[in-house]
């Protein structure tokens, strides 16, 4: 009897544990999310995440200035199938788009007008 991933040792049923998919091997206990749950969880749109995706195949994906990279699971014999997130791919997609803050810059005060910079004695007329 062949093994159930045929030739691929890496592959095994799900029963067994991880499976090779996308040239990675995944544990298929990982939670896997569906476009719609994930577009929830980042608050973006649907189109948004699947430019994102397609962007992202091609290399292409900046968010806020850094590339990335977003790895996704495409059923069908042809990857014409439904999508999978892992949910620990939205988890660091959501920290790629915190906004760290800035602290506030102290202003100088202003020069005021009875003063001038480089200027170290009294102005007006000696007594």
């Amino acid at each position: 009897m062949r093994p159930p991933g045929g030739d691929n040792p890496l592959a095994t049923s799900r029963a067994r544990g991880a499976v090779w998919r996308a040239g990675a091997a995944v544990k298929t206990d990982e939670e896997m999310l569906t476009p719609k749950q994930a577009v929830g969880l980042l608050g973006i749109t649907a189109t948004t995440l699947y430019d994102w995706l397609g962007q992202s195949r091609r290399g292409l994906f900046v968010l806020r200035g850094q590339s990335v990279t977003v790895e996704f699971f495409q059923t069908g014999a042809k990857g014409q199938g439904r999508i999978r997130i892992p949910a620990r791919e939205v988890e660091r997609l959501k920290e790629l788009m915190r906004v760290p803050v800035e602290p506030v810059r102290t202003r100088r005060p202003p020069v005021r007008r009875d003063r001038f910079p480089g200027i170290t004695v009294p102005l007006g007329r000696p007594d």
